[in-house]
């Protein structure tokens, strides 16, 4: 199990804190995300799918205190 806490306006009093099974799918490949997540508890696998055979390749294993969703948060348009 993973707990993360996802803010979408960089206002820790406005965060909320989920828990996501484990090989629950968060945030998919080519989705923008929605958030800027930290994760509390547990890890995150983030994957990737290669176009030319479909593999998927394992990038990182992010832990407590890692944040994801990042990039795509910070060029997100309301």
């Amino acid at each position: 199990m993973v707990r993360l806490m996802f803010d979408i306006n960089f206002n820790a009093n406005n965060s909320l804190i989920f828990s996501y099974p484990e090989q629950r799918t968060i945030v998919r490949q080519g989705e923008r995300a929605a958030c800027f997540y930290i994760i509390l508890s547990g890890s995150v696998i983030p994957t990737y799918k290669r176009a030319t055979d479909e593999s998927i390749e394992t990038l990182d294993v992010l832990k407590r205190g890692c944040t994801f969703g990042v990039r795509n948060f910070l060029n997100y348009k309301h």
